[in-house]
C-alpha cells in the first residue's frame, strides 16, 4: 500500500509528533512536505503544528500571547522575516564594530612602534654617551700614570672642561639605560596584545562576512588573500 493511502489523520498525527519531537521536524520540513502533494499540502497547514513551532522558535514574541493570537503559517512567516531582519542588521553592526575596531588597533600598533623605534634611538644615544665616559675614565685613569708633564696638563684642561663628575655620569646614565630597556619591554608586551587583538578581530570579521553561497565578501578595504594566507601560516607553525 502506497504511503499516500495512509489515512489523513494517521499522516496528521505522525506529522505532529515529528513536529514535537526535539531535533525533529521544523519550519522547512514542512515547506518541503506542502510541495509533495495534495494531502500534505493541506496536513502542512494545520494550526496545531504552527503552533507548535511558534512556541519553541518564538517562544518570547508578544504575538503569540495576544488575545487575537491566530497560530498558521503566515504568522510564523512573518515572526521568522523579523527575525531574519534583526539579525541582518545586528550582523551589519557587527561587522561595523569590528572594521572600526582593527582600524584602531592598527593605528596603536603604528603608534607603538613609532615609540620603539624613538626608544630604541635613545638607547643607542645612551650607549654612546657611557662609551665616551668610559674614553674620559680611561683618560682621568692614564694622566696619573707615567705621561710627560705637558700631555697630562692637556689632559686636566679636558677633563675640566667636561665638568662632570664620572661617578655620578655613570649612575645617572646606567638608570636611563635600565628605564629605557623597561619602557621598550613595556612597548613589546603591549604590541604583542595589540597585534593578537588585531588577529582575533580580522578572524571575526572573515567568519560574519562569510557567506555559505557566494563564499567570502572580499573588499577592497580589507585583504581578505592576505589575512588567510598569514592564518595558514599560523596554523601551520601551531600544528608543528
Amino acid at each position: 500500500m502506497a504511503m499516500t493511502n495512509l489515512p489523513g489523520d494517521l499522516w496528521r498525527k505522525i506529522l505532529e509528533m515529528g513536529v514535537e519531537r526535539s531535533g525533529g521536524l521544523d519550519h522547512r520540513d514542512l515547506v518541503c512536505l506542502s510541495i509533495s502533494c495534495t494531502l500534505f499540502r493541506r496536513l502542512s497547514s494545520e494550526p496545531l503544528l504552527w503552533t507548535i513551532l511558534l512556541e519553541r522558535d518564538f517562544p518570547s514574541s508578544p504575538l503569540i500571547h495576544t488575545p487575537n493570537y491566530s497560530p498558521d503559517k503566515s504568522l510564523y512567516k512573518n515572526l521568522f522575516n523579523m527575525h531574519k531582519t534583526r539579525r541582518l542588521v545586528a550582523r551589519r553592526v557587527r561587522i561595523m564594530k569590528l572594521k572600526s575596531l582593527i582600524a584602531e588597533t592598527s593605528k596603536r600598533l603604528e603608534g607603538l612602534n613609532r615609540l620603539l623605534a624613538e626608544e630604541h634611538s635613545h638607547l643607542k644615544s645612551l650607549m654612546k654617551n657611557i662609551a665616551d665616559l668610559e674614553k674620559f675614565r680611561c683618560t682621568s685613569v692614564a694622566q696619573n700614570v707615567w705621561q710627560p708633564e705637558l700631555i697630562r696638563t692637556s689632559q686636566s684642561k679636558m677633563l675640566v672642561q667636561t665638568n662632570l663628575s664620572f661617578e655620578s655620569g655613570f649612575n645617572v646614565l646606567k638608570m636611563e639605560i635600565q628605564v629605557c630597556k623597561q619602557q621598550i619591554m613595556n612597548y613589546r608586551k603591549a604590541y604583542e596584545v595589540q597585534k593578537l587583538k588585531l588577529a582575533q578581530s580580522e578572524k571575526a570579521l572573515i567568519y560574519f562576512k562569510y557567506h555559505p553561497v557566494h563564499g567570502s565578501s572580499l573588499e577592497k578595504d580589507v585583504n581578505y588573500d592576505k589575512i588567510r594566507k598569514r592564518l595558514k601560516r599560523e596554523s601551520r607553525v601551531s600544528c608543528s
